[in-house]
């Protein structure tokens, strides 16, 4: 198993439990806080995959969930619904990749 399998099960998982709460508001503060981190975990550890596998999956684009992470972590306050909304709605696609990926990698 490549030590980069943690990873994207991580983010498998993040996308997973985002998924559970697409019903609810994102005007709950405890939604929308626990989106937040989840969308903070998956940009991390999609900036520890290997530069080679992302470029094989460009209909990802990789360095906006890294962006984002750190638009999360200093200026957490700044970040709109719109976005989140937005982000949200690419989810599909992104499990879509990383699920891919472990195919590939095995």
């Amino acid at each position: 198993m490549p030590k980069y399998d943690l990873n994207l099960n991580l983010i498998k998982e993040m996308i997973e439990r985002i998924e559970v709460d697409l019903n609810k508001s994102l005007e709950d503060k405890t939604v929308w806080d626990a989106t937040l981190m989840r969308f903070q975990v998956m940009g991390e550890n999609i900036d520890k995959l290997p530069r080679e596998v992302l470029k094989k999956h460009n209909e990802i684009n990789w360095r906006k969930y890294y962006a984002f992470r750190n638009s999360i972590s200093h200026t957490y306050n700044d970040i709109l619904i719109e976005v989140i909304a937005d982000l949200i709605s690419e989810l599909p696609v992104l499990k879509r990749a990383i699920v891919k990926i472990k195919r590939e990698i095995k």
